[in-house]
Formats: structure tokens, C-alpha cells, sequence
């Protein structure tokens, strides 16, 4: 029951977040990046963002923009959140999508291989 708890957590964190990050915040590094997945603890007690960017650079740009705001978009959060306490918030870079890139050209050059 928490697992299902913290999952729903973090649908409406990614949700109110996206919301947040587009109407706002008026960083247009922020602007370029988007929310990919948020996992949340099962305690609710953190809530780890994953987010990518266009390019390498604005990810990491834009991850250092959201770590500097982060203090506003928690305050955000907490009225909309309906909890006794809202989540500490920790963004990261999410890899995925460039592993799942990677793993693509590999296939292709073994298919070309042949």
C-alpha cells in the first residue's frame, strides 16, 4: 500500500512540477529541459526528479537552475501537496535515454556487421 502511495505522489509531483517549471519560473534554462520520471521514497520522505535536456549542455545547465530554485519550487509544491510534509526534492541528470541511444547504435553497427 505505501509503494502504491508514493507512486501516486510522484505522478502528481511530475504533474503540478511541469506546471510549475512552464508558468512560474522565468529561468529560460529551466525551459529547456523536461521531467522524465519522478520516483518518490516509500516513506514520502524524498522525491527524487529525473530530468534531460535538448543537448548535454542545457541538461546540465538546466539541472544547476532547477538546484537553485529548488528552494522555491518545494514552497510551490507544498500548496498543492496535500501532505503533512512535503518531500525533500533531489534532481539528477536521467541517463536513459542516452544508454537507450547507445544500445541502438550498437545494434545497428552489428546489423551492418553482417
Amino acid at each position: 500500500m505505501a509503494y502504491q502511495r508514493a507512486e501516486r505522489v510522484g505522478k502528481v509531483i511530475q504533474h503540478n512540477l511541469s506546471e510549475i517549471l512552464q508558468s512560474e519560473l522565468d529561468d529560460p534554462r529551466i525551459s529547456l529541459v523536461s521531467i522524465t520520471r519522478v520516483e518518490v521514497s516509500k516513506d514520502l520522505s524524498y522525491a527524487r526528479i529525473f530530468i534531460t535536456g535538448r543537448s548535454k549542455d542545457s541538461s546540465e545547465k538546466g539541472l544547476q537552475s532547477l538546484i537553485n530554485a529548488k528552494r522555491i519550487i518545494r514552497k510551490r509544491l507544498a500548496g498543492v501537496l496535500r501532505l503533512r510534509k512535503v518531500p525533500e526534492i533531489i534532481f539528477k541528470l536521467d541517463k536513459e535515454l542516452e544508454e537507450a541511444q547507445r544500445i541502438d547504435e550498437l545494434f545497428e553497427k552489428i546489423k551492418t556487421s553482417k
